[in-house]
């Protein structure tokens, strides 16, 4: 177990150096992008319990009016229009949005280390045998890197909420429970990933 840890914490190693290679804006960009996303629900439920404060004093105490929570209301719709479309960003829209970086970006560079093979190296079976085993693992590396962007995304998300449960809410705090077993599974997928690429690791 120690040992399949280890070579997992490897692979990915990696991979994420190799995603770095492959375009660094790239890897910046969906990391911050998946980070602001996962910190929508916590801003909703602050914009929430603004709201909700100011309407309790209006009812207890009579000050105030309805124009001191519209534009708090109009912010918090626009919240929840950004977490109703960023639900879209799951795993399999990761992949597609990566697929030109990594698949394409490691079949690339395979294909340029193939041109380093002497042509009669090429036609022994072993090689052949080890190229296609190689080849059709290419999308592995999207596959992990897809998960991997899911899984910045809810440990962010976990980690505001688990921030803001301490804060405010005790009913947030006992929620967090279930999302960590969502996250679980998602760090599953990643790391069987790595048990994938294994096989391409130099």
């Amino acid at each position: 177990m120690e040992g399949e840890l280890k070579r997992n914490f490897h692979v990915f190693c990696w991979c994420m150096k190799l995603a770095w290679d492959m375009s660094k804006k790239a890897l910046i960009g969906w990391i911050t992008v998946c980070s602001l996303v996962a910190l929508l629900p916590m801003l909703s439920l602050l914009w929430q319990k603004d709201i909700i404060s100011t309407i309790s004093e209006y009812l207890l105490t009579g000050t105030g009016s309805f124009a001191d929570v519209t534009g708090a209301i109009l912010v918090l719709g626009a919240i929840l229009v950004l977490i109703g479309l960023s639900n879209r960003i799951n795993t399999e829209f990761m992949f597609l949005a990566v697929y030109d970086y990594y698949y394409i970006g490691l079949s690339e560079r395979f294909m340029d280390l193939i041109q380093k093979i002497e042509w009669k190296d090429l036609n022994r079976k072993e090689i052949q045998d080890e190229y296609r085993y190689v080849r059709y693992r290419f999308g592995e590396l999207t596959n992990l890197m897809a998960n991997t962007f899911t899984a910045i995304t809810q440990i962010v998300s976990i980690t505001s909420m688990v921030l803001l449960a301490l804060t405010y809410s005790t009913v947030i705090f006992i929620s967090i429970p279930f999302a960590l077993l969502k996250a679980q599974n998602v760090m599953k997928k990643t790391l069987a990933y790595c048990s994938y690429l294994f096989i391409i690791v130099p």
